[in-house]
This record gives C-alpha cells, sequence and structure tokens, in this order.
C-alpha cells in the first residue's frame, strides 16, 4: 500500500526500534534544533528587557540627594503554603513566590521617563523607587495526574521583572505606589525546574503535570495602589484605607480594604516601611501588628483562564466558572530594628472558582539596609 503523508507521520515513531543510531539522530535533529531556538528567543527577549529597564533605572540613581543617597535596601520575600500557623501545607494552588527586590530612595526632581511611567501624585516628595524579579508557582490539588485535571487548577509558572515607585504625602499621612510588571508566563518561567529541585531536595512526590502547563505568553502589568489615614487611637491604633488596581495581560482586577494597625511607633501609619526622608536608626525595636480585610473583584485572570488574546487550545478554567468576588483576609506581625526589618504574614482567600477550596498560605519577608 502507498503510504500518504500521514502514514508517513505516524510509521516513524513505530519503526524507530529498526533504525541505527545515524537514522534516529536524523529524526530527532529537527525537534532539538527548536528547541535551542526557542531557549535562544527567551533568552535574547530577558536581555532586551533588562536593558531597557536599566536605561531608564540609572538616570534616577544619578539623582539621589546627599541626604538620601545612604538609603539603599534589599529585601527578600518568600511565600509558601507551608508557612501558614496551622502547619499544615496543602502543596495546592498558588503554592509558592519568591520575590528579590533592590529600592533606594530618591528625592524628587526633573520628571525623567521612568518618572512618568510610574505615576505618583505626590511628586514634591521623595520616592523609594525598586527593580526586582518576582516568580509565582500554581499546581492543583492532585499531583500525581500526568493528565489535566477536571475542574482543578492548571499548571502554571509566572516571572516577571518589576519597576515601582512609593511616595508618601507631605504630611506623611497617605502612601502611594505605582508598578510595571514585564515578563512572562508558561514555560519559560522555569517553575517546573524550580518546583521539581525542590520536591527532589526534600524528597516528596514530584508533580507529574508540568507537561500540561499554560503556555508561554507575555507579561505587561501595570498597578497602583493607595493607602490613606483614616483615623487614630491613643497614636498608637491606627484605622488605614486601602484600594488598587491592576490592568494587564496577566490580571486585571480592583480591591478596597481597611488596615487596623497597631505599632509601638507612635503617629507612624506606614511601619512596615524601611525607608524615611531622613537618615536615622531606631535606637530601640520598633512592632507592630496589621489584620487587613479585602474584597477584591476580578476582570481577568491569565493564570486561571489563559493569556487574553491566545487561542486556548489547551485546559484552562472558563470565564464563567470564574469567581468575580473574592473576599481575603491577612494578617501581619513585624519588627524593625536601625535599617533591618524581618516580617510574617499570613493570607486567607475564598475560592477562585467554583470547583476548588479556599486557599491559605503564609510568608516571611526580610529586609535590610545596604
Amino acid at each position: 500500500m502507498k503510504k500518504t503523508a500521514s502514514n508517513e507521520k505516524n510509521w516513524i515513531p513505530s519503526k524507530m526500534g529498526n533504525l541505527d543510531t545515524r537514522q534516529k539522530r536524523e529524526i530527532c535533529i529537527p525537534d532539538k534544533i527548536e528547541q535551542m531556538k526557542k531557549k535562544r528567543q527567551d533568552h535574547r527577549m530577558w536581555t532586551v528587557l533588562l536593558a531597557g529597564i536599566l536605561s531608564c533605572w540609572m538616570p534616577l540613581k544619578g539623582e539621589a540627594q546627599d541626604s538620601l543617597s545612604s538609603q539603599h535596601f534589599f529585601s527578600v520575600r518568600v511565600d509558601d503554603d507551608f508557612l501558614n500557623l496551622a502547619g499544615q501545607g496543602t502543596d495546592r494552588y498558588y503554592t509558592g513566590g519568591d520575590y528579590y527586590r533592590y529600592s533606594f530612595l530618591a528625592a524628587a526632581g526633573k520628571k525623567r521617563l521612568l518618572r512618568k511611567i510610574l505615576y505618583s501624585p505626590f511628586t514634591g516628595t521623595p520616592s523609594l523607587y525598586s527593580i526586582g524579579a518576582t516568580q509565582w508557582v500554581y499546581t492543583p490539588d492532585n499531583l500525581s495526574a500526568s493528565t489535566p485535571v477536571i475542574g482543578d487548577y492548571p499548571y502554571c509558572g509566572v516571572l516577571f521583572l518589576s519597576l515601582g515607585r512609593e511616595s508618601l504625602s507631605p504630611d506623611h499621612s497617605g502612601l502611594f505606589r505605582s508598578a510595571l510588571w514585564l515578563g512572562t508566563m508558561g514555560p519559560a518561567a522555569a517553575a517546573k525546574e524550580v518546583q521539581t529541585f525542590i520536591h527532589g531536595m526534600i524528597k516528596t512526590n514530584e508533580p507529574r503535570g508540568w507537561g500540561n502547563q499554560l503556555p508561554d505568553y507575555p507579561v505587561v502589568n501595570y498597578s497602583l495602589y493607595y493607602e490613606p489615614n483614616l483615623f487614630s487611637f491613643s497614636r498608637i491604633f491606627k484605622v488605614n484605607g486601602t484600594g488598587s488596581v491592576r490592568a494587564g495581560t496577566l490580571q486585571t482586577d480592583a480591591q478596597i480594604g481597611l488596615d487596623l494597625l497597631i505599632s509601638n511607633e507612635k503617629d507612624n501609619f506606614f511601619p512596615a516601611r524601611n525607608a524615611g526622608t531622613r537618615n536615622h536608626s531606631r535606637k530601640r525595636p520598633g512592632f507592630y501588628v496589621e489584620v487587613r480585610p479585602a474584597v477584591k473583584f476580578v476582570g481577568y485572570n491569565s493564570i486561571l483562564e489563559g493569556g487574553p488574546f491566545d487561542g486556548r487550545q489547551y485546559y484552562h478554567i472558563p470565564a464563567e466558572q470564574i469567581t468575580r468576588i473574592l473576599f481575603e483576609g491577612t494578617g501581619i506581625m513585624g519588627m524593625q530594628l536601625g535599617g533591618f526589618s524581618i516580617q510574617y504574614r499570613q493570607v486567607i482567600e475564598t475560592a477562585e472558582f467554583r470547583t476548588v477550596q479556599k486557599q491559605v498560605y503564609g510568608g516571611f519577608l526580610l529586609q535590610w539596609r545596604i
């Protein structure tokens, strides 16, 4: 029988055992070449992205006044669903996140490109600028399945560079942040490699479904956040309002809430903020506790639904199953001494779509002045 193109395609794998080494190599080489090309494209994308960010970033550093130039910080934050107060990890949904950030305080100055991109209504006060890298890892509840688990989270990795700006109002009673995220979701985010390595190191079950993760898709997201003080009691207990909006290819949503704060630092409405407009060192530890209830309104979530302009010929959560109103509670405990601070947080969030449960995770943040 004469082989058609379709028969020829199906015939090759079935006859691989009858081919010699040279013939097998000739068949596999095209796939390897495509993989190498994709890796080169990913490396080129990150190189161009980093070069563009640095070209906007360096002029701001040069404008820092002498009185502010010593306020440089480095911070590391690690989230994990095992870091909860109950001590019972679930290893599902948002299962881990890593944040690395360098920041510095710069005086108000000329409207450079980055100042125009990162909006602040408080243009006359110093701003804390930051650049960092973030990785998120999402997995379903069932890690042993090698095929998509219908009704559960899709495997998804996210990796992005972040540019941020944080400013206080002139009377220090309001905090404003803006941020730009640039990166990718999908295999290029390397979430599979990170989680597989960690699970191998701690000798636990290896996730088997990463071959079904959401495909590569660019991340371009912009966010605004505002937190004003609403009222205070006895200069130690404060109540702040919180509001934020995010828009882009990764997440589009809005959130409103409260920040109920107790701190031993009088008249400090934002004790978690380590930077100040004057060089100073705390002579005694500063402690604070926060409870932050919030309501989130979800417009689009690529981590569940896939890229907004993608064909979505893969497993994802349909739009009609997404829960559009979520309730979130965050508890925070922190301590600062001099230029060092440590913080623990625990987050509880209601189910993001119909067929899953609420999620609970915790995280540690370490920050020090450099």
